[in-house]
């Protein structure tokens, strides 16, 4: 008899990984094609949970100290309060701190951490137990972040797990920064193309009001001049 209990644990974590990693790739392959940003954001909560295994996630996104629920896995119920959707930093502590030091904070058991009002609400209502925020960060600046938990049962997360999902969110975090970039570059040039129109409408008209100008001018019966008034010298004058 033979104890394989080690290889059988081995065996079980890397189908574990390479599971993670085939959903992470596909993700990677879908991130580069030219989605809008709330699809994608989409996209990354739903492969995130599914690759992870986990029942819940959530992708913040931070503007001025503010935080925008953008994306969740399961969608959120109609009656979600509105405070929760969006959000004070500081009233998310364990957010804001991943957050203000770029690094994952695991919250290993949400029942018995020490939590804000409004992070007790959103443990309520989600049924979250075992919590990981990672910051979404690009050119060393957050710019929100990805929050993974398992609903109702505790999850340990190991380091190695950490590691992927910290290498996950960096990757989505670019990939959110290009969609702004193409997405604000896309709206520049639509504006842009708008104001040329309007400049050659406008122009249209000018020469349009010029062309009836001279006609009338140099057609009409009576004898018509342009005087400089600063020198009194006859600019333009018509047939008659």
């Amino acid at each position: 008899i033979t104890d394989i209990t080690g290889r059988k644990n081995t065996e079980e974590a890397l189908k574990k990984n390479e599971k993670q990693l085939r959903v992470l790739l596909q993700l990677s392959q879908a991130m580069s094609e030219p989605f809008e940003l709330n699809t994608i954001l989409q996209m990354i909560v739903d492969s995130a949970t599914h690759a992870m295994n986990l029942g819940s996630g959530a992708i913040y996104l931070l503007e001025e100290n503010k935080l925008f629920l953008a994306a969740t896995q399961p969608a959120l119920p109609e009656n979600y309060p509105e405070e929760l959707r969006k959000a004070k930093l500081n009233d998310h502590p364990h957010l804001e701190k991943s957050i203000l030091t770029n690094n994952p904070v695991v919250l290993p058991d949400a029942h018995t951490a020490n939590l804000t009002p409004a992070e007790k609400n959103i443990v309520l209502l989600r049924g979250l137990r075992s919590i990981i925020y990672l910051p979404l960060i690009t050119r060393k600046q957050a710019i929100g972040a990805l929050i993974l938990a398992s609903v109702n049962d505790l999850r340990v997360f190991s380091e190695e797990e950490i590691e992927l999902y910290k290498g996950f969110a960096g990757q989505a975090a670019q990939t959110i920064a290009n969609i702004r970039l193409y997405e604000s570059t896309r709206k520049y040039a639509a504006e842009l193309e708008h104001e040329i129109k309007v400049r050659n409408k406008a122009e249209s008209a000018l020469r349009q009001s010029e062309k009836k100008f001279r006609n009338l001018f140099q057609n009409h019966a009576a004898v018509k001049m342009i005087i400089d008034p600063d020198n009194g010298n006859i600019v333009e004058a018509n047939q008659a």
